[in-house]
């Protein structure tokens, strides 16, 4: 946690968009707790809130769009051979609402831990056109994001 002030203290909104990508670096950090950390600083640093939430969104953007190019460079086979257990699991899951619910998987995928992690690589790797990922990816990274951002800003008021 003092690791994730510091970076605040030193790299003020790009921190906030950074913390987006840490559980792709192996943070061991879930990204619903990274966004709501964001948030809190933001009240805490008084941070502009526009500012900080859209450098996190664009983090949490960024970070499916390189899922997505990665999927689609490198397709599933390759990622399921270099995860045989706990992550197989979530991108087998993932591949399967894809492949039963459509596009719209992806906008619900984002409200699924796990599942928001690997499903850019699944839509990537079965040929969706990145037009489509986006269509259904942004609003829903955006509605997932405000959530968490701002939920930070609702338990603070009760915590002072």
């Amino acid at each position: 946690m003092n690791i994730l002030l510091e970076l605040t203290n030193d790299l003020g909104y790009f921190a906030m968009f950074a913390f987006s990508w840490l559980v792709f670096l192996g943070f061991p950090l879930p990204n619903e707790i990274s966004t709501a950390l964001a948030g809190a600083i933001t009240e805490w640093r008084q941070y502009n809130p526009w500012i900080a939430f859209f450098s996190t969104y664009n983090g949490i953007v960024t970070s499916g769009i390189f899922g997505y190019r990665v999927g689609r460079m490198v397709g599933t086979n390759v990622i399921l051979k270099r995860n045989k257990m706990k992550s197989s699991a979530l991108l087998n899951k993932s591949q399967e609402w894809l492949h039963h619910y459509g596009a719209i998987s992806i906008s619900f995928s984002y409200f699924i831990p796990g599942v928001r992690l690997f499903m850019p690589y699944i839509v990537g790797a079965s040929g969706v056109s990145f037009g489509r990922f986006t269509v259904f990816a942004f609003p829903s990274a955006f509605i997932w994001c405000f959530l968490f951002f701002t939920m930070a800003d609702i338990f603070l008021v009760h915590l002072v």
